[in-house]
């Protein structure tokens, strides 16, 4: 629990929309509380060590907490107001659509994230619940905002590639048991063949960028003239 809310406070620090982070360790705790019929303290060394880190992180927000909150305000007030050229009537659509564009993690990685939030669901494992207390709960935060800044799904991407790993995890259990017997190899090439495709457009894109990044763009011209 220490260590669950040391890195929950810097993660907060980092980027302080992603505070529904807390309710990961939060859920844990109920849950373990309800499995062994008794409350224990260790929340607490939970919220403690979230205050070292968050300390750790940003001191000023203590040393300086009435400049910190009215900052904070106007964030607020500007996320809830608007921004012209960054607003969207339909906040949840635009980081769906920002996931799942090239500029985010590719279709294809995010069908395969997709895939493996429903398995996990569909499994109704208790690690599955705590893994998604925090990407549901943030997700739902941005999305209530009226201001949309592809900037926001940063978050997500330390924990929605686990559920690729799910799919894949799940998917290379079901080629084993498939071809048990019959062909080891043809359930190894068929794995290997989804793999490729999901990773194929992701990495084209990797390399179409790179190559342009290596080129000389209108700056560089300029520099030049």
């Amino acid at each position: 629990y220490s260590m669950s809310g040391l890195f929950a406070g810097l993660s907060i620090a980092t980027k302080w929309n992603a505070f529904p982070v807390i309710f990961s360790f939060v859920a844990a705790y109920f849950i373990q509380s309800f499995e062994s019929q008794k409350l224990e303290a260790r929340i607490f060394y939970a919220f403690l060590f979230l205050a070292i880190g968050l300390f750790i992180g940003t001191p000023y927000a203590f040393l300086n907490l009435p400049i910190f909150l009215s900052s904070l305000g106007g964030v607020l007030t500007h996320y809830r107001e608007g921004h012209v050229g960054f607003e969207a009537s339909r906040p949840y659509i635009f980081y769906i659509t920002n996931l799942s564009s090239s500029e985010g993690m590719g279709i294809t990685i995010f069908a395969t994230v997709m895939v493996g939030l429903l398995l996990s669901l569909i499994r109704h494992k208790k690690e599955d619940f705590f893994l998604i207390v925090f990407p549901l709960l943030y997700y739902a935060f941005i999305s209530k905002s009226k201001v949309t800044f592809p900037r926001n799904t940063l978050p997500l991407y330390a924990v929605l590639p686990l559920y690729g790993g799910i799919f894949l995890a799940e998917f290379s259990d079901f080629s084993k048991k498939l071809f048990e017997g019959r062909s080891r190899k043809l359930g190894l090439m068929i794995f290997g063949f989804i793999l490729t495709l999901i990773i194929a457009l992701p990495a084209i894109r990797v390399i179409q960028f790179d190559i342009a990044s290596a080129g000389t763009d209108s700056r560089t011209l300029s520099a030049e003239w």
